[in-house]
């Protein structure tokens, strides 16, 4: 259970005992979401004995990780944790930066299952402008070496991914992250 903490919080960079909780919860690990809590928090503060956590107050992050766990982290955590509790096997870049065209992704995420898997660019708009959002799109559509760019980072090959966005505003040939979720939760269930 203290491993399955310690790749959830690896996985998020970092969270609340709730988010990983919530994530054991639905994994039934625990019969409440109140004992997958306490739980959580249990292997976090064992994880943060051991050296291999820290705790920022409410907040346990991964070794090394700068993220202070603020308002945009936390949102991010929100919409990735329903792909964590699947029983799927999931990769998570969480704000990711793509040097080579100068972009940070709020997380690039590989979904397998059995034989097949999707690749998604994830971008979770609370106050981006139409613009940014945009732009974001448009460079990850346009950049010619997106495709391997992907591939080297799963180190498998991605002949095709999504850019799915939260928020109020699709930009054309983007999908919903609703419509994404449930796609996903469909070909899982």
């Amino acid at each position: 259970m203290r491993e399955l903490a310690k790749s959830i919080i690896t996985t998020l960079q970092s969270a609340t005992a709730l988010e990983v909780g919530e994530i054991l919860h639905a994994k039934g690990k625990a019969s409440s979401l109140q004992s997958a809590r306490v739980l959580a928090q249990r292997h976090l503060n064992t994880l943060v004995d051991l050296g291999q956590v820290e705790r920022l107050g409410k907040v346990y992050r991964i070794k090394g990780s700068q993220s202070e766990h603020k308002d945009h982290s936390q949102l991010i955590n929100k919409h990735l944790i329903p792909f964590i509790s699947l029983p799927i096997e999931v990769t998570v870049h969480k704000e990711h930066s793509v040097n080579p065209v100068k972009i940070r992704s709020d997380a690039v995420v590989l979904l397998k299952h059995k034989n097949k898997y999707r690749c998604a660019i994830i971008e979770v708009c609370a106050t981006e402008t139409i613009p940014y959002i945009e732009s974001k799109k448009n460079i990850w559509a346009g950049w010619p070496d997106s495709k391997d760019y992907l591939s080297r980072l799963f180190k498998l090959r991605i002949p095709y991914f999504d850019f799915v966005v939260s928020g109020e505003h699709l930009p054309k040939g983007a999908v919903s992250y609703n419509q994404f979720l449930k796609e996903v939760q469909n070909e899982v269930m």
